[in-house]
């Protein structure tokens, strides 16, 4: 994408991915940010650093140039706690930076993913989620209906003015609890709250040689996390899923390797 927003004066209103949609390479380059700034620098020596310094700036356009709002979200909570957690690197956090600013400044931009990313700061709250506030709605007035069944599984569209258009309330925990009902929503809450947890508990208060993993899974549950919360339904936020199994897998690898 960034070879033909170089090449090509005719942009498209977002980048994607190949084949894919502006989503596909917001999360993509989101992240494979994480993994440079959580799994690649703190273990790579300063030569090893430099393939990391030239590709961070291709994905972080990626990013911008996808105009996902969520994973810019993501990528900039992952920034500041990755400053939290390794603050011998903050020379190479300006490098990065550096980096970003000249390709933004040469590349072109598509004017579609700036406009759509400036509302993070230039609308209030109210503004921002007012699109899909009336189905944030909807899902709390459908769950309550049915508190503890919850109204169905893909049920949520016909309490909806338009079925075939409207099939969840973008926001994961509003439609488990408008769907399949409170104790479900609350498993699911429990569940991450397990999950992150584990992750704490492993990095800062065991003698662990993951610790730089669990660094990272505590970075892609972030931006699941941020992507759950204003998009997508049940099925579709595999990234989520996949965050929160995360550290039991490294917890296993572990106590495999005694």
């Amino acid at each position: 994408e960034v070879i033909s927003a170089m090449t090509d004066p005719q942009m498209a209103e977002r980048l994607s991915s190949p084949g894919g949609l502006p989503l596909h390479l917001g999360y993509y380059a989101s992240t494979g940010i994480a993994v440079i700034l959580f799994l690649g620098l703190p273990r790579a020596s300063f030569i090893r650093r430099l393939p990391f310094y030239a590709l961070f700036p291709i994905l972080f356009y990626g990013l911008i140039g996808s105009g996902v709002r969520r994973s810019l979200v993501g990528v900039l909570l992952c920034c500041v706690l990755a400053l939290c957690l390794y603050p011998k690197l903050t020379l190479d956090f300006l490098v990065l930076a550096l980096g970003a600013g000249i390709i933004l400044s040469i590349v072109p931009i598509p004017d579609f993913s700036i406009g759509y990313l400036s509302t993070l700061v230039n609308l209030s709250p109210g503004d921002l989620f007012a699109e899909r506030q009336h189905l944030l709605n909807l899902g709390l007035s459908a769950g309550m209906s049915h508190p503890l069944t919850g109204v169905g599984i893909g049920a949520f569209r016909f309490f909806t003015p338009n079925p075939s258009m409207y099939d969840y309330p973008h926001v994961l925990l509003v439609e488990i609890f408008c769907e399949v009902g409170i104790i479900a929503a609350v498993s699911i809450l429990l569940l991450q709250a397990y999950t992150l947890y584990k992750i704490l508990r492993n990095a800062f208060f065991t003698q662990t040689a993951f610790r730089t993993e669990m660094f990272l899974a505590l970075a892609f549950l972030v931006i699941g996390l941020v992507d759950s919360s204003v998009s997508g339904d049940i099925n579709n936020v595999r990234p989520m899923w996949l965050a929160m199994s995360l550290p039991f897998v490294v917890t296993r690898m572990k106590e495999s390797n005694g």
